[in-house]
């Protein structure tokens, strides 16, 4: 069994560069990778948790280290508060998004990575219509151990 642990960022948090906790276990062909981020201010706060499954597709060399990709199924949860500036009722909401991921993992060293995942979040067809996806890409350095 492999595990990472990584830091990284996220689009979940709408174009807000805040710090993610990434982590991941494998065994055969199987990955599955888990990871935090939320941002606060005195009138807001947004906490999101994803978690993704994965099957390794193909492993290459790229620019002398190996790359390999993964496709699987994915899927976020967030929690949302807002408080308008003078008022103490704090509106709240949540969202669930699932759909196909994809994961690419190059493997720098024997233990540092990098890697892109990304989740195409599948909800309301209307959305989709009006080209309202609900992507998340999360960008992760990491340890494998």
């Amino acid at each position: 069994m492999a595990m990472e642990l990584a830091i990284g960022t996220t689009s979940s948090t709408s174009g807000k560069i805040t710090p993610s906790l990434h982590t991941g276990f494998g065994w055969g062909d199987s990955f599955l990778t888990l990871f935090s981020t939320g941002t606060s201010t005195e009138l807001y706060y947004q906490s999101t948790y994803g978690l993704s499954y994965y099957k390794k597709w193909t492993s290459a060399e790229f620019m002398f280290a190996p790359l390999q990709t993964y496709f699987g199924v994915g899927g976020t949860f967030s929690v949302y508060g807002f408080r308008d500036y003078g008022s103490t009722t704090e509106e709240t909401a949540n969202d669930l998004t699932l759909g196909p991921a994809f994961r690419a993992q190059w493997q720098l060293t024997s233990m540092l990575y990098l890697s892109i995942e990304a989740i195409w979040g599948i909800r309301s067809l209307d959305r989709h219509l009006l080209l309202h996806f609900q992507d998340t890409t999360t960008l992760s350095f990491g340890v494998n151990f």
